[in-house]
């Protein structure tokens, strides 16, 4: 069985309504920690707000997703956005998160947790998507360590960020 999560769109104003958020995570073997890259755009592709988030511990790259995801979700959960498509460029999280299987490891826990959070919130679609759709996320995970705890709007995102986001509203 697998749970599936949809958004119907009522009218056009809803689409207009919609958020699209994607996550990366990042891992910085040397200083044992993994940060993750969390943007909030419109419907339009112009950036809202991102978030970079930095967790004093080392783990695989499909835990460290996963715990992105969590993290994104949670943020999602505390906008109330109406509306949002979640995406993540890590295939087997974003089918683990959309599959009910059991898993029983500290990966399997992160999971249920964002399972969890998604039934609470009827408005999120979790779609992968490419890496290269997925290159804002990238960079502000790649540079959390210098963000993290910092939320970035458009008059504030460093100018790397803002080279993506430039380069992504081209495209």
């Amino acid at each position: 069985m697998v749970i599936t999560y949809s958004i119907n769109y009522n009218s056009i104003k809803d689409i207009l309504k919609l958020v699209k958020v994607s996550v990366d995570a990042a891992i910085f073997e040397d200083r044992e920690e993994i940060g993750f890259g969390i943007v909030a755009r419109d419907s339009e592709g112009a950036l809202i707000e991102a978030k970079a988030v930095v967790h004093t511990e080392l783990t695989d790259p499909g835990l460290a997703e996963a715990m992105g995801v969590k993290e994104a979700l949670s943020w999602i959960e505390q906008m109330k956005w109406p509306s949002v498509i979640l995406q993540s460029d890590f295939l087997s999280v974003v089918q683990a998160i959309r599959s009910n299987a059991p898993m029983r490891s500290r990966y399997g826990i992160i999971i249920l947790e964002c399972r969890n959070i998604m039934r609470r919130l009827n408005n999120v679609e979790l779609l992968f998507v490419k890496r290269s759709a997925n290159m804002v996320a990238h960079q502000i995970a790649r540079e959390s360590y210098l963000l993290s705890g910092r939320r970035l709007n458009r008059w504030s995102v460093p100018i790397s960020v803002k080279e993506c986001i430039e380069k992504d509203l081209l495209s």
